[in-house]
């Protein structure tokens, strides 16, 4: 079903109510995972939270991994249907990219995304910067 999703946990949800759906978007961290293979190359996967199955069949598709930076620059693009499969996606897309890169793959590491280490400065006591949603909306407000 076409349409706006929001993550409960790891399950989208169908939210049919444009605003609930701008709220969560505008605060969500839609970061599944984030892996940087060598510095200017990481994996990424995210949750689009709008279906990207544009026929008439078969499940929505709601996460995409891709490969930014590197040989294999914006040239892996992988999206699938649920967490579980955007996170095999996401090791498979690391596995192509270390490949063509020549890095081992016990040598990567996971990064967070900007919306994490908002949240971890948060708790750090640093306040966090605000989000684009946020100054967009200020912006309105001057």
């Amino acid at each position: 079903m076409p349409g706006n999703y929001i993550l409960v946990g790891h399950k989208p949800v169908l939210e049919p109510n444009q605003m609930k759906f701008a709220e969560w978007w505008a605060k969500a961290d839609r970061q599944v995972r984030r892996t940087q293979i060598r510095k200017g190359v990481e994996v990424s996967t995210v949750f689009l939270g709008h279906d990207h199955n544009f026929g008439d069949h078969g499940p929505p598709v709601l996460f995409e991994t891709m490969i930014f930076g590197g040989s294999k620059d914006e040239e892996f693009q992988v999206r699938s249907c649920t967490w579980g499969e955007a996170l095999a996606a996401h090791r498979e897309a690391i596995l192509v990219s270390c490949g063509a890169e020549g890095v081992p793959p016990s040598e990567v590491r996971d990064v967070p995304s900007p919306r994490r280490q908002a949240i971890e400065k948060a708790r750090e006591g640093e306040p966090p910067a605000p989000t684009w949603h946020e100054r967009l909306m200020k912006d309105d407000d001057d």
